[in-house]
């Protein structure tokens, strides 16, 4: 992987990096999801974005968003250079009440679905202006000079989202969608599968089957994935290792400790009361 970084900076509540991979690795975009809400911007490359069961087609110029929760990875053509603006931000900046329905896009839908924001539906060069200021100010201004940037940018995402057709069915097949739903709503109280079989009437292998064909990856994974996310966060906040293994389903410390270190390198501990941050990807 030759990773270029062109630029990056990191306030309290907010970040952002511009990075060019020229032989992308496919092995280090692999399926995970974030504590705030994302912005990415797609600028060169062969890419295909999974968010949840969906799989959106990516042209350079379009937008792509999640929120928090919500699992995402890239499918890469590792031939091909790849290069975008991805931009962090907390809830916390959105707290106003004016500024708060600029979330809409975001919170106001199933997960997985209407994520992307084709090039064609933006004001192009009034969007690549408001990205390149937002990540010189970052490296230079204060925080709200950023915000400043950012602003504008959720404001054409807003009037996009409010002047499309009322929410089109998912692509996903209803009942992979009637999985994530299940699952998602009863996250931490999963124990294996036997509550899916129950729920759905299909074998341990039926359902594997079918969630791993829309989402890329087995119900277990995704369940774990979900949860040590959800865990980080509540690390980031101040909690306790002991009390964020056992709010996100883990019956035992060790095991939560064991996967926590495998999937991001550190121990919980350090990463316990570090505030609002995430990964370069």
């Amino acid at each position: 992987m030759d990773l270029q970084c062109f630029g990056a900076f990191e306030a309290d509540r907010i970040y952002g990096h511009h990075l060019r991979d020229e032989q992308p690795d496919t092995s280090q975009y692999y399926m995970h999801t974030h504590s705030g809400f994302e912005l990415f911007y797609f600028i060169s490359g062969s890419a295909r974005y999974r968010v949840e069961a969906s799989v959106y087609p990516m042209q350079p110029g379009d937008i792509l968003i999640t929120r928090s929760g919500e699992t995402h990875s890239l499918l890469l053509d590792p031939s091909q250079p790849y290069e975008r603006i991805a931009i962090h931000f907390s809830p916390e900046l959105m707290t106003e009440t004016l500024n708060s329905r600029l979330l809409s896009p975001f919170m106001d839908r199933p997960l997985g679905v209407q994520n992307r924001y084709a090039a064609q539906e933006l004001p192009a060069d009034f969007v690549r202006l408001c990205l390149e200021r937002l990540l010189v100010c970052g490296q230079e201004e204060s925080e709200s000079a950023v915000f400043a940037y950012l602003l504008p940018l959720l404001q054409e995402l807003y009037k996009i989202w409010q002047s499309r057709s009322p929410e089109p069915e998912s692509e996903t097949p209803p009942l992979a969608a009637q999985m994530i739903a299940y699952i998602n709503q009863h996250l931490n109280e999963l124990d294996g599968l036997q509550q899916l079989e129950q729920q759905f009437f299909l074998s341990q292998s039926q359902i594997n089957r079918i969630f791993r064909r829309f989402t890329g990856s087995s119900v277990w994974e995704y369940v774990q994935i979900k949860r040590l996310f959800a865990a980080r966060q509540l690390l980031y906040q101040g909690v306790s290792p002991c009390k964020a293994a056992a709010e996100c389903g883990y019956k035992e410390y060790s095991t939560f400790y064991r996967a926590y270190k495998k999937r991001f390198g550190n121990a919980p501990q350090q990463d316990q009361g570090e505030g609002f941050r995430e990964p370069y990807r």
